[in-house]
């Protein structure tokens, strides 16, 4: 019993992964896996819709700290979403990204 619990907390402990919440009323299509899509750290130029909010799951050391991650963990749930972009806005002191708002970008 005691040898399962630690095998499990472990696993756990190693997990990371996203957590998306809808926000807004837009309902759009959801996207094909794999699609492409735009990162902003700053407010995109263009008029854009609010989809939902991304939360990044897990210990602080499997979070993204880099866009190349970012993407890596968050990809499928803007696809899935419908989005065409991620603004991200919550970055804590260690350069952790740990909030994002996927949206849609108007062409």
């Amino acid at each position: 019993m005691k040898k399962y619990s630690i095998i499990t907390l472990l696993f756990l402990a190693g997990c990371s992964g996203v957590h998306f919440s809808k926000t807004g009323t837009l309902e759009p299509l959801a996207r094909e896996p794999g699609c492409g899509y735009a990162v902003y750290t700053t407010m995109p130029e263009r008029k854009f819709s609010e989809l939902g909010v991304i939360s990044f799951t897990g210990p602080p050391a499997r979070k993204p700290k880099t866009v190349d991650k970012v993407r890596e963990l968050s990809g499928e749930t803007i696809c899935t979403a419908g989005g065409n972009a991620l603004l991200l806005w919550d970055v804590n002191g260690y350069g952790t990204f740990l909030k994002g708002t996927v949206i849609q970008v108007q062409d």
